[in-house]
């Protein structure tokens, strides 16, 4: 698929063409919902919003340009659709993770952080010593940048192959988006959900 129009003004046909194909790929790929993460400047992949909201958005702000490879859509990498995230626990390393990457595209576009993987092949990316490592004086959103990539390589329990600790709670938010579950049920939920299921990393709610 064309994503040269990504890089040219919004003011232009090319590019609201382009936006088009990009909302028809990406609804498509969540068929039965009608709400997508918004990646927008402003929402930078945190917002579920309907096809309208999310087409305004990409008028009045950039598309994400370091976002050519549409993971949080259902795109693979190597650009055929997919209908669902690869399985924990495959071969799965670097920037191939498909969480790394909608987490670092949020980030990029924000102008917030800049990560480069120098890990070795098969190793682990992200150890505690990783997060001790920054200090008081560190950044608020490296912090919270590296704590969301953590998440994305966590499994949600030991031998859960389905779902990190953050696709579960990607997948969790999008249900209280499509319910519309108020905040303080949602955090009840979580709560819940925390104190009867130990065994998992299910965060309690803030």
């Amino acid at each position: 698929m064309d994503k040269s129009w990504i890089r040219i003004p919004r003011n232009t046909p090319e590019y609201v063409q382009g936006l088009n194909k990009f909302l028809d790929f990406a609804f498509e790929r969540n068929s039965g919902i009608d709400h997508i993460l918004c990646p927008c400047r402003k929402c930078g992949f945190k917002k579920l919003k309907i096809r309208d909201e999310v087409f305004a958005d990409l008028l009045r702000s950039p598309f994400p340009i370091e976002y050519t490879v549409w993971y949080g859509h259902g795109e693979s990498r190597s650009g055929e659709s997919a209908q669902s995230l690869p399985i924990l626990g495959e071969e799965v390393h670097g920037n191939e993770n498909p969480m790394y990457n909608l987490v670092t595209d949020a980030f990029r576009a924000h102008g917030d952080y800049t990560f480069e993987d120098t890990s070795p092949p098969h190793e682990p990316l992200f150890e505690d010593d990783m997060m001790l490592g920054l200090n008081e004086e560190s950044n608020v959103e490296a912090k919270r940048f590296c704590q969301l990539l953590k998440d994305g390589e966590e499994v949600l329990y030991p031998g859960c192959k389905k779902l990190s600790k953050l696709s579960f709670l990607i997948r969790l938010y999008n249900i209280k988006s499509l319910c519309r579950i108020t905040n303080k049920a949602m955090s009840m939920l979580i709560d819940l959900l925390s104190d009867a299921f130990e065994f998992a990393n299910i965060p309690k709610s803030e």
